[in-house]
């Protein structure tokens, strides 16, 4: 049987068992995955890393030509949760909280093209093929796509149509077939702003830094198979599990283990991942380390030109008996948004939604006095209820 026929095999039979998870290829894409335990060559995390991006644009109709401001707001994710905040750390389970490590990786959108000109490090395609990230199509010029810049230097990134419920794939080392390395990501599930913002739960840009951490070697948290206990992800500090998971239940069990369901390597709603363990950053340090070390060891060209969008949120008075304003703004916007109140264990309490420029008064008078954390896609707030 052909690959091609294989894929979309594989591709109909996980669409139908994971209809209420976040869909991503990578199980049914990758054959292999490099066995860093096996290998012996787990190393230390290491200083700083710097990853350059190219974004391959590749669109059908109009409204999936994204913007460079949409770009930009994916980028600023990546950056958010590859770099693990003192805030963000706060919110996660308390049973995980101290397994939580910093991979800190950071991307930037390249501003030289392999032959030396200047980019924006964003290309853009117009192609007549429908889901075409359905077939590595996406990944050929010849195709009605986009060939790949550079593999050893640059990750490449095509964003694309897709069917609603397939969020993304990507490729993992060893990459056995010349230009089959990147990640592919649907359009309405990359980064925060244009076409994303109808594609709740999975419109936090957390199904990029998902892929990503598979195009740097890690696996689901279940391994490759989800029916018995046997298979894990080779990583020691992730419990086992035996299920996928798409809400964000912390009561939720299996291989007799409480899971961690707030990590990224997980298929649940993007509101609930928040980290990577010590483990995954030492697997992903190590995979860079192995077989991408062509990505940091050259001269970083980052650029730094594109706009970029600037939110503010007060809250006053804080602390407060309960009764609170909330004034959000985004420059140039009327974007409203949804904040989410969370306990110092990472449960939503309530839900604040307001527009840009305007002053809400919203009343947490029913919640228990102490700390509390206001989340949004940029935002991170403490308030104190008395």
């Amino acid at each position: 049987m052909h690959f091609s026929q294989l894929f979309f095999l594989f591709f109909f039979l996980f669409l139908f068992s994971s209809l209420f998870s976040q869909n991503c290829l990578f199980d049914e894409r990758q054959h292999e995955v490099v066995n860093l335990q096996d290998n012996g060559i787990y190393a230390q995390p290491r200083d700083e890393i710097i990853i350059p991006v190219v974004v391959h644009v590749v669109w059908n109709r109009e409204e999936q030509k994204i913007s460079e401001l949409q770009v930009k707001s994916q980028t600023d994710r990546l950056n958010q949760f590859f770099n693990l905040s003192d805030e963000t750390k706060q919110i996660i389970d308390d049973e995980f909280r101290s397994r939580a490590a910093n991979p800190n990786i950071k991307f930037c959108l390249a501003s030289e093209t392999p032959e030396g000109e200047a980019t924006s490090g964003i290309t853009f395609t117009h192609t007549s093929i429908e889901n075409i990230g359905l077939s590595d199509n996406v990944l050929r010029t010849e195709q009605g796509g986009k060939s790949p810049w550079n593999t050893e230097k640059y990750l490449n990134i095509w964003v694309c149509e897709m069917p609603e419920d397939l969020l993304g794939y990507a490729y993992s080392p060893p990459v056995e077939l010349e230009g089959r390395d990147g990640v592919v990501i649907n359009y309405k599930n990359f980064g925060t702003s244009g076409t994303s913002y109808s594609s709740s739960p999975y419109n936090g840009g957390k199904t990029l830094v998902h892929e990503i951490g598979h195009y740097f070697g890690l696996l689901h948290l279940w391994g490759r198979d989800i029916s018995d206990c046997e298979e894990d992800d080779l990583v020691e500090d992730t419990p086992k599990q035996s299920k996928k998971f798409g809400s964000c239940k912390f009561s939720r069990t299996s291989c007799n283990n409480k899971n961690m369901l707030q990590n990224f390597m997980q298929q649940t709603v993007d509101d609930c991942l928040l980290f990577f363990t010590e483990g995954q950053v030492a697997r992903m340090h190590s995979v860079i380390s192995e077989y991408r070390m062509g990505l940091v060891e050259q001269e970083i060209n980052c650029n730094v030109q594109l706009p970029t969008e600037k939110e503010t949120l007060a809250i006053f008075p804080n602390p407060s008996s309960g009764l609170f304003h909330f004034l959000y703004e985004m420059s140039g916007s009327s974007k409203s948004v949804s904040l989410k109140i969370l306990d110092l264990q990472g449960r939503v309490v309530d839900v604040v939604k307001i527009n840009s420029g305007e002053i809400h008064l919203h009343n947490l008078s029913h919640l228990k006095s102490g700390v509390y954390i206001v989340f949004g896609d940029n935002i991170t707030e403490k308030i104190i209820i008395l």
